[in-house]
This record gives C-alpha cells, structure tokens and sequence, in this order.
C-alpha cells in the first residue's frame, strides 16, 4: 500500500515535467522573450511540485515544527507564484504573437 501512494504522489510531476520539456523544445528552436518566459516559468513550477512531493516526507524525517513547516510552504507559494507570472506572461505573448500573424496572411 505504501508504494502505490508514493507513485501516486510521484505522478504529480508527470504534468509539469512534459509543460518542461516542451518548453524546453520551444526554447531550443525559437529564442524570445516568450519562450525565455514559458521555460522560466514552467522550470520553477517543476521545482515547487517536486518541493510540495518531498516536502512530507522531509518533515516526517526531520520532525520539523509547525512554525517551520508553515514557512517553507509559504516561500514556496511566493516562489510558486513568481513562476505562474512568468509563465502566463511568456504565454499570453505567444498567443498574441500568433494570433498577430495569422492577421497578416
């Protein structure tokens, strides 16, 4: 039972580690602002679902406080936070650039 609810807690960074890689092929083929903003984005979200999967375990380990805990989690929110702007910016300016050239032709 124990190792179904850890591979279902490791599924968690099945999502954000594909948005990664196809960043990642984005960045590689096209370098702008936009791209340079998704793969930013999409970077720190990894880190912060990868965070939110150990962290548990880390404090069970560690037998930290509440006060601590509290304050990892709330830095990673704000760190989470800062990687949702970025992303969503490096998008909104994508899809406006796309919908800009599909105008010209």
């Amino acid at each position: 039972m124990d190792s179904i609810m850890s591979l279902l807690s490791f599924s968690a960074i099945l999502p954000p580690l594909l948005i990664f890689i196809a960043s990642c092929f984005y960045l590689s083929k096209i370098v702008k602002a936009d791209a340079v903003l998704i793969f930013v984005g999409s970077g720190i979200a990894l880190l912060v679902t990868v965070f939110f999967t150990l962290m548990p375990s880390f404090i069970h380990n560690r037998n930290i406080p509440v006060s601590g805990m509290s304050f990892y989690y709330s830095v990673a929110g704000i760190v989470s936070l800062i990687g949702g702007v970025c992303f969503a910016t490096g998008f909104f300016i994508l899809i406006t650039n796309v919908v800009n050239a599909s105008k010209k032709y």
